[in-house]
């Protein structure tokens, strides 16, 4: 998944006239913060997230990079600022619980793009209501069994995180991009419920 995104941005900075400037939201404790790094070791990005000891821990995990990486420890609304070619997500907006506030944050990415910039989300997108949700999830449930969690302990990890969480489709998705006023939305990769999906901002 996070290789999908690095080679994506990477196809873009190829055939671009400038260093790219990508925000990530979300990023956590730095994985692919990390990745887009190392994969464009021209690129200037700002990591966003609200916990502050995330952030720490990828400042420490991102030693190499000072001068790479920025962080901001906010929420994304408010951390958006304008300009950006890239802005990125990785297991990060599935927090998001409402429908129309997921829309309108995908507006202020979409007002933070510059001309041709591109968002890319790399997260779980379920139809709750699908005939496949259930393959969906017994995918997820064996790729953790196969990482060293027990069967039990996998199926109450994704019962915890639906108390907290929202999967919305694909086909959700791709409308709440395309009412944000992105176009050209794409499906990148797609490996049980997690997809990379990439949309452009184009003048």
């Amino acid at each position: 998944m996070l290789d999908t995104v690095c080679r994506y941005l990477r196809y873009l900075a190829e055939r671009g006239e400038k260093e790219m400037l990508i925000t990530e939201l979300g990023s956590g404790t730095g994985g692919l913060t990390l990745q887009v790094a190392r994969a464009l070791p021209d690129a200037s990005i700002v990591a966003v997230d609200c916990d502050a000891d995330m952030v720490e821990v990828a400042r420490n995990r991102l030693g190499p990079f000072s001068k790479q990486v920025r962080y901001i420890t906010d929420t994304f609304d408010r951390a958006l600022g304008s300009g950006s070619d890239a802005v990125i997500a990785s297991l990060a907006l599935h927090h998001i619980l409402v429908r129309s506030t997921k829309t309108d944050l995908y507006k202020q990415i979409f007002s933070s793009l510059a001309h041709n910039g591109v968002f890319i989300n790399a997260d779980a997108a379920v139809d709750q209501d699908g005939s496949l949700s259930g393959f969906a999830y017994d995918a997820w449930i064996d790729h953790m069994v196969a990482n060293g969690i027990s069967r039990d302990h996998a199926v109450d990890h994704l019962r915890a995180w639906q108390m907290e969480d929202r999967y919305f489709s694909l086909a959700e998705e791709l409308e709440m991009l395309k009412e944000a006023g992105l176009k050209q939305v794409d499906i990148l990769w797609r490996r049980g419920p997690i997809a990379v999906i990439a949309a452009m901002k184009l003048p």
